[in-house]
């Protein structure tokens, strides 16, 4: 299929992406019946099948850029791995050729802190920009269960305080500013505040964020999705990026 749609656009390149297919997809029959058998235990509805694939375009004018979305659990359920899908997902990253060696200082910066965050993030999936892989982003996404606080969300954009340049800070003193409208919050609660979820089940988690690395870069950018639906009565997604 990849090599199929590789024909009709301009400028794609699928090497990095070859490379996370033969190191996250399941390689044996063996595998993929471990995999499946895992996600029917250990993995909420819908998510519970192995994901493996998925792709976007960026259609600008007659111009088309590709997009690949990784999902690493499937091979982390597949060789029997338990931490979670950093392991193999991770990993991936650190053994692109060429580049990763480059990427990798930035994923390691990113492990470190998931140990220390103080709630626990889930790793969702990895996504890649199909071009020059000199110039491509690698976007690392990773949900919190319930926690919503806006103590925890200036925590994790900043990486506990490591990642404090001009920018940066902007970003979160406009975000803070709009934070209790964003959750349907009419109340003057302080920052350590979670605000209950509408549906504190769902497998959306409560917040998404998108950890960006690029070949050089030590800290990651930030972005984050806010499922507003999760707290108010409205059935759209409003995504925020931290500029």
């Amino acid at each position: 299929m990849l090599s199929q749609i590789k024909t009709e656009i301009r400028d794609v390149q699928l090497d990095w992406i070859d490379q996370f297919i033969e190191n996250l997809f399941p390689s044996s029959e063996a595998e993929v019946t471990l995999a499946l058998k895992r996600a029917q235990s250990e993995l909420p509805p819908p998510l519970d099948h192995p994901l493996t694939f998925n792709m976007a375009l960026d259609l600008i004018g007659a111009t088309r850029k590709m997009k690949a979305y990784m999902f690493p659990m499937a091979k982390n359920l597949a060789t029997g791995r338990h931490r979670d899908a950093r392991d193999a997902g991770f990993d991936a990253i650190r053994n692109l050729r060429p580049h990763g060696d480059k990427l990798a200082p930035a994923v390691d910066f990113l492990d470190k802190y998931w140990d220390k965050c103080p709630e626990k993030l889930t790793l969702d999936m990895i996504g890649i920009d199909c071009v020059d892989p000199s110039k491509a982003r690698i976007k690392i996404y990773a949900h919190l269960p319930t926690r919503n606080s806006w103590d925890l969300i200036h925590h994790v954009s900043t990486f506990g305080g490591q990642a404090t340049d001009p920018d940066r800070l902007k970003g979160l003193e406009i975000l803070h500013s709009l934070w209790n409208t964003l959750r349907n919050e009419q109340e003057n609660h302080d920052d350590a505040y979670d605000k209950p979820l509408r549906h504190p089940t769902s497998f959306l988690g409560s917040i998404m964020f998108s950890f960006e690395i690029v070949s050089g870069r030590y800290v990651p950018d930030v972005k984050m999705s806010v499922f507003v639906l999760l707290f108010q009565d409205l059935g759209f997604l409003l995504f925020l990026l931290l500029i």
